[in-house]
């Protein structure tokens, strides 16, 4: 794999992954349209706008994009064009499943902030109001993140208000670990990132950064990586006490089935299931998985069937 391919992932990656209840919960009338646009607005006045595919009030399935620019259907500005949380939101829709997936705050149509003033915790705090938003209009609420949207959603899922959760290529180390684990294959750059970590950690101002790390250790970025580095995905998704479906592919270039593996040994009522020819981007690919890095653009390239199946026959059971 050369450089130029490998470094946007790497960049992409941080820019910007119980039991059920023995009563009938009462819910609150709602009157929802088919597909519907929403305006959800947090507790600090950024409105998140998404996408609503109301089938009943029974399941509500809300999907949490990955890093980066990322915006409700798996696309963004960098390139990124899947349009995957779209595929799957009208498939679960067929099965008679509804879902929600949105704009994060600075993306698309949502409230627009400055990078500087994000930080992980507010994604959280962002799934948190959504969820709130429509807990009282829903029988179960079950949320699925991609990527790092699985480790926001490991996170919000210990709220009561949530059936179950589902991880789709989350990762298993907090973010210091597996920027350095990428880094790996260029070792001029290990030390001087490993530099700049332990600045953010300790609160330190980041000396002079090399320009091969500069869209990496920008100023606006420092806080969003501080909050990040503190966090161990395997002791967040340890702490669920609710059904989790823990995914990931085959041909995952992006966060190998390692870290499925690892996740899943850290909880004991998960599910693990590695999908064969299945890529980061949750596409149907070739038996050699030779187009990985095509699904990453080819929006016309179908959602593998055996992952759609999976996130489906998990919800419903």
């Amino acid at each position: 794999m050369n450089f130029n391919f490998t470094l946007p992932l790497l960049i992409s990656f941080v820019l910007l992954s119980c039991a059920k209840k023995n009563f009938t919960k009462e819910l609150t009338t709602f009157t929802y349209k088919e597909s519907q646009e929403l305006s959800i607005e947090t507790t600090d006045s950024v409105f998140i706008s998404g996408s609503l595919e109301y089938v009943n009030s029974a399941k509500l399935v809300i999907f949490i994009a990955g890093s980066g620019p990322t915006d409700r259907d798996c696309n963004n500005v960098g390139g990124l064009k899947t349009d995957a949380f779209k595929m799957l939101a009208y498939y679960l829709k067929g099965e008679g499943i509804s879902s929600f997936r949105f704009d994060k705050r600075g993306i698309g149509k949502s409230t627009k902030v400055q990078e500087s003033d994000i930080s992980f915790n507010v994604f959280v705090e962002d799934v948190a109001a959504i969820v709130s938003h429509f807990a009282p209009h829903f029988e179960d609420i079950i949320l699925m993140g991609h990527s790092e949207g699985a480790l926001i959603g490991s996170i919000v899922s210990s709220d009561d208000n949530i059936h179950s959760f589902i991880s789709v290529s989350g990762v298993s180390e907090s973010l210091d670990v597996i920027l350095l684990d990428q880094l790996a294959q260029y070792p001029m750059l290990v030390p001087l990132a490993e530099k700049h970590i332990n600045e953010i950690k300790n609160g330190q101002e980041l000396s002079e950064v090399n320009p091969m790390l500069m869209t990496l250790f920008r100023p606006s970025l420092v806080s969003y990586l501080g909050s990040l580095f503190e966090i161990d995905p395997k002791a967040e998704v340890a702490k669920l006490n609710k059904p989790v479906l823990i995914v990931s592919g085959s041909c995952d270039l992006q966060v190998p089935d390692t870290h499925a593996k690892a996740l899943h040994a850290s909880i004991a009522n998960s599910d693990l299931v590695i999908i064969e020819n299945m890529g980061h981007a949750m596409k149907k690919l070739q038996d050699d998985c030779a187009n990985a890095v095509e699904a990453y653009s080819d929006v016309t390239m179908e959602l593998n069937p055996k992952f759609t199946t999976a996130i489906a026959d998990f919800i419903k059971n």
